[in-house]
């Protein structure tokens, strides 16, 4: 048994996950000796994940099963 979320997937460099408590997935590519900084909302439901060194090392997109429900309707910095 491991210790990672149930949903992840494996990538080369990185991971992806489904979180289906919080309906999110994360898309996390953390380059050697990165070590996790801080998060900021970039678009409503949007969270990029930085380094210490201000590198974007992950992408949280929350409310997916709302966003998969609009369709073809996309996600833009504006909202």
């Amino acid at each position: 048994m491991t210790n990672e979320p149930k949903g992840d997937r494996a990538l080369e460099g990185g991971r992806v996950s489904y979180d289906s408590e919080a309906d999110a997935i994360g898309v996390y590519f953390v380059p050697d000796g990165a070590e996790y900084d801080s998060s900021r909302e970039v678009a409503p439901g949007v969270v990029l994940d930085y380094d210490k060194q201000g590198r974007v090392i992950g992408i949280e997109l929350l409310h997916v099963r709302r966003l998969l429900a609009q369709g073809s309707s996309t996600v833009t910095a504006n909202g």
